[in-house]
């Protein structure tokens, strides 16, 4: 199970669709990458970015707009005593409680948890 996060770059049109290989930098595209190896992948939008943009959605660039916006959402939260990247983690902790919950997830996650504690008592000096 993996929450995967979108690169910033300054291209606020692209969040989920680049990381799922739907628009953007094709070296970005791992999302599927992880799918087909069988892992639960979720991709989203961090506030601002592409279909969190209250402007524009998708991944057509609002260069009139898409500035100002992230940079009035930080200021917002600056003013309030906290941060974008507060708000990024919270999305991400929402997302994990999200999947955690999710019956083919939590066996996902049990057995992922499981191979990585076996490697780890299995060859402990690979720390």
């Amino acid at each position: 199970m993996f929450i995967v996060h979108h690169q910033h770059n300054g291209e606020r049109h692209l969040g989920k669709s680049e990381v799922c290989g739907l628009a953007g930098n094709p070296l970005q595209a791992f999302g599927p990458e992880l799918a087909d190896k069988g892992f639960i992948v979720l991709a989203p939008d961090s506030i601002c970015f592409e279909d969190r943009r209250p402007h524009m959605k998708g991944v057509i660039p609002d260069e009139k707009n898409d500035f100002i916006q992230h940079y009035n959402e930080m200021c917002y939260r600056i003013l309030k005593g906290s941060s974008l990247m507060k708000k990024v983690i919270d999305d991400a902790n929402t997302g994990f409680e999200l999947l955690k919950n999710h019956p083919k997830a939590a066996e996902d996650m049990y057995a992922w948890y499981y191979e990585i504690v076996k490697d780890i008592v299995d060859n402990p000096d690979s720390l």
